[in-house]
């Protein structure tokens, strides 16, 4: 099966790193391509669906965090992210933003990958059937709220989404490849209800507005494996 499929691609044996991700919500934006790739790490392009690239604002819990089986914890994250193609053809996601609830995570994520890590107030809200997020810090203001439908196939675009096996990232100037597993999400349709992002306007450059977005979906949870990172193979002399 594919990249974008509903399972994985590859393999994770015994996985150094494990999550639980919950109430998960996507919201997303069709962006021109040409404006994402310099966000993008090096030996990578975007990644589109039907001509265009995307942004999305995803927002989750993490009831547990294990690391070496050894359990963290766990934290709540709202990321902006986008998704990109490299040059062996593996496809993935990258993340332009990381607003974590637990700073000293954020903080060492972002010392020891490069991950553009920070520690907010990231919180979660429930009320009346409705679902939401926030996040919070200096610079920056993110909220949105969402009531959930009904239950959706899970088409080509849902997978391109949220069926991401991989995470790239640029460190020391050459580009690493995170290998991910987990189950195929269990899709719902959702109504937004409201959403502000100050401090994100310069990530939305490129990017469609008016009432037909953002594309929301939500997730109700599955259990994320990662693998050991490697180097992309350098470009061609």
């Amino acid at each position: 099966m594919g990249p974008t499929g509903d399972t994985a691609p590859h393999r994770i044996g015994p996985a150094p790193t494990s999550q639980l991700w919950r109430d998960a919500v996507f919201l997303h934006w069709p962006c021109d391509p040409d404006r994402l790739a310099p966000l993008l790490p090096p030996g990578t392009r975007p990644d589109v669906f039907a001509g265009t690239g995307w942004l999305g604002v995803v927002a989750l819990r993490m009831p547990v965090i294990r690391l070496a089986g050894v359990p963290l914890g766990g934290m709540t994250q709202l990321n902006v992210r986008t998704y990109c193609v490299d040059r062996t053809g593996g496809r993935g996601q990258v993340f332009l933003a990381m607003e974590l609830s637990r700073p000293e995570l954020g903080a060492g994520l972002r010392m020891l990958s490069g991950l553009p890590c920070r520690g907010s107030r990231v919180r979660q809200r429930r009320s009346g059937g409705t679902l939401g997020y926030r996040a919070e810090r200096r610079g920056l203001r993110v909220r949105f709220l969402v009531r959930p439908g009904e239950a959706v196939e899970t088409g080509p675009l849902e997978r391109f989404l949220t069926a991401r096996w991989a995470l790239h990232f640029a460190r020391a100037g050459r580009t690493v490849r995170l290998p991910v597993t987990h189950e195929p999400w269990r899709l719902r349709s959702a109504e937004l209800l409201g959403l502000s992002h100050r401090g994100l306007a310069p990530l939305f450059a490129g990017c469609a507005t008016g009432p037909r977005w953002p594309h929301v979906l939500v997730g109700a949870g599955v259990s994320a494996r990662f693998g050991f990172p490697a180097l992309l193979p350098p470009r061609p002399a």
